[in-house]
């Protein structure tokens, strides 16, 4: 049960995530366009200030919606540290794990992300799909790992 509501938190924070967090401003920052409409008034070339706007988006998205299970490891460590449940599982392999989940995550976000922004092959329903699905695998690798 408490896996449940784990991964629902999980679906719930990409939502905030991926809308609230955004915003219009980081939302138009990490599209191509937006930049050549800023060198067209400014003069000044931005050829890449798209990507880091979009790994800024990423990775804010990534720590958003892998939350919930960086605070359950650590609710779990305060638990086994004060003596009320024994040590089932490694806390360094499971820092290591949420590392690596930011980092996996944070790349396929953007990826996707630059998928419907720029390269427009993908829409808008297929772009939460893909999120929904990479929560899913993230969720599932953590739980086969406890």
């Amino acid at each position: 049960m408490i896996n449940l509501v784990l991964y629902i938190c999980m679906i719930f924070m990409h939502f905030i995530g991926d809308v609230y967090l955004q915003g219009n401003s980081l939302s138009n920052a990490k599209r191509r366009e937006y930049w050549k409409i800023v060198e067209q008034r400014t003069g000044i070339k931005h050829p890449y200030s798209h990507i880091c706007f979009l790994m800024l988006h990423s990775f804010l998205w990534s720590f958003t919606t892998l939350l919930p299970i960086l605070l359950k490891i650590i609710f779990y460590q305060m638990l086994i540290i004060s003596g009320l449940i024994p040590e089932p599982f490694s806390f360094q392999n499971l820092i290591l794990f949420y590392l690596a989940a930011i980092a996996a995550n944070t790349l396929a976000h953007g990826f996707i992300d630059n998928a419907k922004s720029n390269m427009k092959q993908i829409g808008e329903i297929q772009d939460q799909i893909l999120h929904i699905v990479q929560i899913t695998i993230t969720f599932i690798l953590y739980v086969k790992l406890i």
